[in-house]
């Protein structure tokens, strides 16, 4: 049996999306031979939590959650070539778990955005998804663009700056975003799930939306909107060797994809995909309704932004497109996608336990691939000083 820890929650905007992918992948685990995964729980307020209640959702609802937490026995970590979570018993000795594969189910900052990835790296365990560079790129929205354009990959024009900028040169970066077209939208740089994003159709309503931003972040982008819009997501899977999902096309109540479209509504990033979350099942179209040729124009970018930016595992990429002139844009890439995106593997054929077991033979395999590469160096310089 291969022990594998999910490490989900987190100090993040996004801790609640990353609780639904955390159980997700927990049960599909469960129903796959061979595997007992580990809960390893992180607070809204830092702390590290595992015991077996909390692989269960409904714990999470509970009106005395808090109260509930401080009652596990919270793990000490250790990392020694695998990582084992150490439960103190009363006088000293308890129980020990071995963690062959870490499966991160983070969202957001202080996890999706390469931080937790370098601590397993630091660390040497193998875990599945993206690594340091490909999350901390991809949880960039300018970085990611930068990145993907020198790769040939066409984005909406944007200007990005940071908090101090703003301040010192608000008159600068205004001239800027003025030579863009409306409708613009703001988002905080290191965000997903829509939060903190305003569309504005007038320049006159920068600051405020800039402000919402910066309440959240301390970068942020200002996109060009793209006419006739039409999004359009595509998932991908693999290391070198990358497939690509089926196409979907979210809906949304307004012209700005909400976070309720999102999740409350059963959108790309919920549970179980379409209607899974409120009953609704018409928040996505599956297949997107897209012409052959421009369908394979979105998987074939997605494949190449992968590789782009380094990625391994998985990832998902926000498409928009112009009805009119068939112009596809690459809008966002989110390096792990809520639920893993399960509902579009699904419709390519993929079942929830092919999946995550998929990815974990991933992690592994780029794991060994690494071992491979020399990261020591003897030298005598120690010896030469003083």
């Amino acid at each position: 049996m291969k022990t594998i820890g999910v490490i989900f929650g987190g100090r993040s905007v996004e801790h609640d999306i990353s609780i639904i992918t955390g159980q997700f992948i927990i049960a599909a685990l469960r129903a796959a031979p061979g595997f007992v995964p580990v809960p390893i729980y992180i607070a809204r307020s830092g702390r590290w939590y595992s015991g077996e209640s909390l692989a269960d959702i409904v714990t999470f609802r509970r009106p005395d959650f808090e109260q509930h937490l401080e009652s596990l026995r919270r793990p000490v970590i250790r990392t020694d070539g695998e990582l084992s979570l150490s439960f103190p018993g009363l006088f000293g000795a308890g129980a020990t778990r071995r963690i062959g594969v870490v499966f991160p189910a983070l969202h957001g900052t202080n996890g999706e955005d390469g931080m937790l990835a370098g601590i397993l790296s630091g660390a040497a365990l193998p875990f599945v998804g993206c690594d340091i560079t490909a999350s901390a790129i991809a949880m960039d929205k300018a970085l990611a663009k930068i990145v993907t354009e020198r790769a040939g990959i066409p984005s909406t024009p944007y200007v990005f700056f940071t908090a101090d900028e703003w301040a010192a040169e608000r008159s600068r970066i205004e001239k800027e975003v003025a030579l863009l077209r409306v409708p613009l939208f703001v988002k905080p740089v290191h965000l997903g799930s829509s939060i903190g994003i305003t569309r504005i159709a007038a320049e006159t309503g920068l600051a405020q939306a800039v402000e919402v931003a910066l309440h959240y972040d301390d970068k942020v982008i200002v996109e060009q909107g793209v006419p006739n819009v039409m999004e359009v997501n595509c998932a991908v899977l693999g290391n070198e060797e990358v497939r690509t999902s089926a196409l979907e096309q979210p809906l949304a109540k307004a012209a700005l994809l909400s976070f309720d479209d999102k999740y409350m509504r059963g959108g790309k990033g919920s549970k179980g995909g379409s209607g899974s979350m409120s009953g609704e099942k018409n928040s996505v179209k599956i297949p997107a309704p897209v012409d052959e040729k421009t369908a394979a124009t979105i998987r074939e970018l997605a494949v190449r932004a992968f590789r782009a930016i380094g990625g391994s595992g998985t990832a998902r990429f926000d498409f928009l497109i112009d009805q009119e002139s068939r112009s596809v844009y690459l809008n966002e890439i989110n390096p792990l996608p809520g639920s893993l995106q399960q509902h579009l593997w699904k419709a390519s054929g993929v079942s929830n336990i092919e999946l995550v077991t998929t990815l974990i033979v991933l992690a592994e395999e780029r794991f060994a691939e690494k071992n491979k590469r020399v990261t020591t160096f003897a030298s005598s310089v120690l010896q030469q000083l003083g």
